[in-house]
């Protein structure tokens, strides 16, 4: 299927077995074209004809290698699909405003030189996955290039999904910081915390990273931030006494997800009065060890509607006393809560190592 439209009419649903690539490209003013289930769809080079598309949709399609004359699309605003590979040269689609998803890895070894013309882009996502390219740095600091020179124009929204692992790149050196992001979206392997994310980020309302090791200090720049609405930490580590959200923290954050699996997690002391909706992780052993019990303080988060949690022990199974006691100890803290909040309590079991006592 692909649905299009030309001046002011609706777009129109045609079944893809009668597409006829010859009567698409002769709608000379067509502004929008999507590609709906046409996996067998092939783009041919006259679509750079179709000088007024605005909007080309190829999510649907199993489409990734672009012909070069899409270039000449000097009005296409929106360009998506799924790892699509840019010709060299479409930096002279100027009026780009969302581009994605890119493969980094296929794409031209400097495909950031053309990225870094698009002044008018807002929302870009890239993917790396595994394949046979030599040269992942190179391509991950030509992107961190172009983000650099892009972060003081128009740019809003940054996905950049990473299953190759060694981007800490982008951990350390955009600069200057993009002062007009408003959500970024690093999915990788742990890496360290960005060192460009600060208070001076006054837009930013959507943060979803992996961080290796979460320290106090990188906690506090977070609380800081002033717009953070939507918060998402996948944390391998927290530092060694644990982590405390501060009273007065996080004054607009309505979405938070702390997942630590395999360690203690955080306690809330206060803070948070917009949340309305929670995910943690933490391993209950951890959490007992380091804060001396499982009270993490959710009694405190006044306005919170839904909760998820997934706890980490040593358990026979759903009739074992110790996990009683764990589902216990946190319903007695939702029940402090006004919302009458909804919860869902999940354990990640493992058991005893045979010969041995749990203490």
């Amino acid at each position: 299927m692909f649905s299009m439209a030309s001046g002011g009419t609706l777009p129109a649903q045609i079944g893809y077995r009668t597409f006829d690539p010859d009567c698409i490209l002769s709608l000379f003013h067509l502004r929008y074209l999507r590609f709906g289930g046409g996996r067998g769809a092939m783009l041919t080079a006259q679509i750079g004809n179709l000088q007024y598309l605005q909007t080309l949709d190829l999510t649907g399609a199993k489409v990734t290698k672009l012909p070069g004359s899409i270039v000449h699309l000097k009005r296409l605003m929106c360009l998506v699909g799924y790892q699509l590979i840019m010709p060299d040269g479409f930096g002279n689609m100027e009026s780009l405003q969302e581009l994605g998803n890119l493969d980094g890895c296929n794409c031209s070894i400097s495909f950031g030189e053309d990225l870094a013309l698009l002044s008018k882009l807002r929302v870009l996502r890239v993917t790396f996955m595994w394949g046979s390219t030599t040269d992942l740095r190179t391509r991950r600091e030509s992107l961190l290039s172009s983000l650099c020179k892009l972060g003081g124009n128009s740019l809003r929204c940054v996905y950049i999904y990473d299953n190759v692992g060694g981007g800490d790149c982008f951990v350390d050196s955009w600069c200057p910081p993009p002062c007009r992001l408003q959500k970024f979206i690093h999915i990788s392997k742990y890496l360290r915390f960005p060192k460009w994310i600060n208070s001076c980020l006054c837009d930013l309302t959507y943060l979803d990273i992996l961080v290796q090791k979460m320290e106090k200090e990188y906690l506090r720049i977070l609380e800081d931030l002033p717009a953070i609405r939507f918060l998402y930490l996948d944390v391998k580590q927290v530092s060694d006494d644990g982590l405390f959200i501060s009273h007065g923290a996080f004054p607009c954050l309505t979405c938070f997800q702390f997942y630590n699996i395999d360690g203690p997690g955080l306690i809330f002391e206060g803070g948070m009065p917009m949340l309305e909706w929670l995910r943690l992780g933490f391993d209950a052993d951890k959490a007992q060890s380091t804060y001396g019990s499982l009270e993490v303080g959710i009694g405190h988060l006044s306005s919170v509607r839904r909760i998820g949690l997934t706890i980490r022990m040593i358990s026979q199974g759903e009739n074992d006393p110790v996990e009683k006691a764990v589902k216990s100890i946190i319903n007695g803290q939702v029940q402090m809560l006004p919302n009458c909040p909804t919860v869902d309590i999940g354990f990640s079991r493992r058991r005893l190592p045979a010969g041995r006592e749990r203490p």
